[in-house]
């Protein structure tokens, strides 16, 4: 008896589901390398927490962190920053440019994690009027995505303090006193990342500007006699879109 001929329908559906195949499988393999890469970016940054001490004192916000041994790794580290009970605990790098940390980690490995990373134009010792730091959200809540919590003014009440540790200064902590979203990162690049001032009065509406647009009172006073830092991360909810915290120096 002579074997059928296959309809046309059935080729069609049979590659169909070769193509489908073909795209989980694809698919199946980027979620693997993408957790593989949060996995060795999160092993790297935890394997480097050695160089820097918690605390002795109880209650003590103080830390140090051993810059000549981490300079022997990567000599571009211009910082410590640290966010008590959050995940951001990391080291704060700089180079000639703003894209090199956003795909290499500390240890310059290739990883979508990236480094927190100062804003190549700022001074590297932290003296200018407004210093950025830029630092991806990552979706396995590492590098800046907790500052996404700071939508939640609870949140904020509870965290208002980053610290920071840098090799001239040491110990420094910086009071949040405005958060908010961009709605546009690029159209507002020229504003919200102005690091220098051309004078007082035009620093002094650069802080009115930010105060203003935080999603809530802080009741936190910041004036043209204050240095600041603005820490910087994407939403993902659009490329545009970022997360922005300000905070002045307080010691």
């Amino acid at each position: 008896m002579p074997k059928k001929k296959k309809s046309g329908g059935g080729v069609l559906r049979t590659l169909i589901l070769i193509i489908c195949i073909g795209v989980f499988c694809f698919s199946a393999y980027e979620l693997i390398k993408i957790f593989l890469e949060y996995n060795e970016g999160a092993q790297e940054y935890h394997k480097i927490e050695q160089y820097t001490n918690e605390p002795v004192e109880s209650g003590s916000s103080e830390f140090s962190v051993d810059y000549e041994g981490l300079r022997a790794i990567n000599d571009e580290i211009v910082g410590w920053i640290r966010v008590p009970d959050t995940t951001i605990n990391y080291p704060i790098m700089q180079t000639g440019n703003n894209d090199y940390y956003l795909s290499y980690t500390f240890e310059r490995n290739t990883n979508i994690a990236g480094s927190i990373f100062m804003d190549y134009r700022n001074a590297a010792d932290f003296s200018d009027r407004n210093t950025i730091i830029y630092g991806h959200h990552i979706k396995n809540g590492k590098m800046f995505a907790d500052l996404r919590h700071y939508t939640d003014e609870d949140f904020y009440k509870k965290h208002p303090i980053i610290y920071l540790n840098t090799p001239g200064e040491g110990n420094v902590e910086y009071e949040i006193f405005s958060f908010y979203l961009t709605g546009n990162y690029r159209s507002t690049y020229g504003e919200t990342y102005t690091y220098q001032f051309a004078d007082d009065q035009a620093y002094q509406e650069y802080l009115n500007m930010i105060t203003s647009q935080s999603q809530y009172d802080t009741g936190v006073e910041v004036s043209v006699d204050d240095s600041i830092i603005t820490l910087s991360t994407c939403t993902n909810r659009t490329d545009d879109e970022r997360y922005i915290v300000h905070a002045k120096k307080i010691s």
